[in-house]
């Protein structure tokens, strides 16, 4: 094949490595931004030439040579720069370029690491000098990162961004713990006058610092702080990654864990016994049995839906919010039906006029935003129609943007609707019963849907399928705290009774009693 990209021969191997099936690694290299065709020429590629291409190129690199370091992202980052500085003289692509360079250089003056002037910079690199990665906390230099590749996403045909961008998504792969461990950090930051907070935060930034088995050191953090859900959540990962390396992977687990399930939220019309609304981007009828396809042409309900794609659902607050600019958003409030605005208390007192003109004002959009002003207020005019629609139960994969299954139960089986944005997948089906609903469910995303489907199951006669699903998933979570119990006794051990390790041990005995106890009243249930 010609033009073979070996940044991407590298990603692909490293995904193979772990065991990824070639769908999931087209999913997560098109979350990359990368080109379908283009991925599916390697993957082909790579299958047929993985002997070769392992003994003679040796593309299949340690994941400690795709570490992110400071002096990788300045070198990458200030040889871009160098490069696009020479196309923005070049009439059909220097706005592009002087684009994509003022956001690299934005994003490493975020970092402070030039103090000094950038040729003699370059001069003590040339010499052997070394830039520390202590300089800047962690935690900040994989968000750099991170917000570097999605800002230059649109500017990937320029050859330097290119690079740059490959450059950090092999560190997506090589250095995945620190990504997830940053994240992690970043999302607690501003909790952190809570003690309990502080010390993880500070347990995460050490984290990082420590480069020779982050994941390790991580996953003794979160064990040391299960009260927070989120760190639960990362741990539950780290243990499925450690099984699947052992080739002890259980599915369910494994891949549940990557699924949330969130509300439905579209403007509702109702006629007679019939319930019209959008799901995943489509327009539905429904009257309790049958679901069917409906063109809309209400104005009200057209326009809370343009405002809904312009807006982002934050399902832990319960909030629509618009992220203009000069760091200003516009935030509607689901549950109090406020409207602020970033700086401005409730707008609702205003009327829908005098909302416009203020919004207009504010510096919340420019000129190519400026269209969203009456969008964003005919939405709130409309508000009264925005609803969630109980009835629908959406899975989505948190690994892979974009892919999706909502279930919709009624008298006569299950609709399932199965979306895949990257690959242009949306399609409805109606399956005879709840068990060929979680059929469906597992195949198209691996995710278990029994417990979503209890009740149908039940109907239809398949106790005995779930009971057996909470035995396996009780006694599942009944190997890894005994797992844990038995480390946290040797540990204990070693270091003179540890009073927080103690606690933690306490803990941990606490929830086998409560799972033991449910795995016994599961074999008192009738069957």
């Amino acid at each position: 094949m010609d033009n073979v990209n070996k940044n991407m021969i590298n990603l692909i191997a490293s995904y193979k490595k772990t065991g990824q099936s070639d769908d999931v690694i087209k999913q997560s290299l098109w979350q990359m931004g990368m080109i379908p065709e283009i991925i599916d020429s390697h993957l082909d590629y790579f299958n047929k030439h993985i002997t070769q291409i392992n003994k003679e190129n040796n593309i299949v690199k340690e994941n400690k040579d795709m570490k992110l370091t400071l002096e990788k992202m300045h070198k990458c980052a200030t040889k871009a720069i160098s490069a696009l500085e020479d196309m923005k003289s070049d009439n059909s692509l220097g706005f592009s370029a002087s684009t994509a360079q003022k956001i690299i250089e934005n994003c490493m003056t975020q970092l402070q690491i030039q103090k000094d002037d950038e040729m003699v910079m370059q001069e003590k690199i040339k010499a052997g000098y070394k830039i520390d990665d202590t300089l800047v906390n962690p935690v900040l230099k994989y968000t750099i990162a991170e917000s570097l590749y999605q800002n230059l996403s649109q500017y990937d045909w320029l050859m330097p961004v290119s690079d740059l961008r490959n450059m950090i998504a092999e560190t997506f792969v090589g250095d995945k713990w620190s990504y997830v461990t940053a994240k992690f950090a970043k999302s607690i930051s501003n909790k952190t006058n809570n003690q309990a907070f502080d010390d993880l935060y500070e347990s995460l930034v050490n984290t990082l610092i420590d480069e020779d088995n982050v994941r390790l050191t991580l996953k003794n953090v979160l064990l040391e702080n299960t009260w927070n859900r989120e760190g639960k959540n990362i741990l539950a990962s780290i243990v499925a990654e450690e099984k699947a390396e052992r080739g002890e992977v259980n599915e369910k687990i494994y891949e549940n864990s990557n699924c949330s399930v969130y509300k439905n939220i579209s403007p509702l019309l109702i006629d007679g016994d019939n319930k019209i609304f959008n799901l995943n981007g489509k327009n539905y009828i429904f009257n309790g049995k049958t679901l069917t396809e409906a063109a809309v042409s209400d104005r009200c309900y057209l326009n809370v839906l343009e405002g809904l794609s312009l807006m982002k659902y934050e399902s832990d607050k319960d909030r629509l919010v618009y992220y203009g600019k000069n760091d200003l958003m516009l935030e509607y409030d689901c549950k109090t039906d406020m409207l602020k605005l970033t700086g401005m208390d409730d707008l609702g007192e205003k009327s829908i006029l005098d909302i416009n003109e203020t919004l207009k004002r504010s510096g919340l959009f420019d000129r190519e935003t400026i269209g969203d002003c009456e969008k964003l207020v005919k939405f709130y005019e409309s508000k009264d129609l925005l609803t969630d629609i109980d009835t629908i139960t959406t899975i989505k994969n948190d690994k892979f943007p974009g892919v999706f299954v909502s279930v919709i139960a009624v008298s006569e089986g299950v609709y399932v609707n199965k979306v895949n944005n990257p690959f242009g997948y949306n399609e409805l089906i109606l399956c005879e019963s709840a068990k060929k609903a979680c059929e469906e469910i597992k195949d198209f995303m691996k995710y278990d849907a029994t417990k979503i489907l209890e009740d149908q199951l039940k109907l239809e006669g398949e106790q005995q399928a779930i009971i057996e699903s909470e035995r396996t998933e009780i006694k599942d979570t009944l190997a890894f705290l005994s797992e844990q119990r038995s480390k946290l006794i040797e540990t204990i051990q070693e270091t003179d009774n540890n009073e927080q390790l103690s606690e933690a041990l306490k803990l941990v005995e606490s929830e086998i009693h409560k799972f033991e106890k449910q795995l016994q009243e599961s074999y008192e249930k009738k069957n």
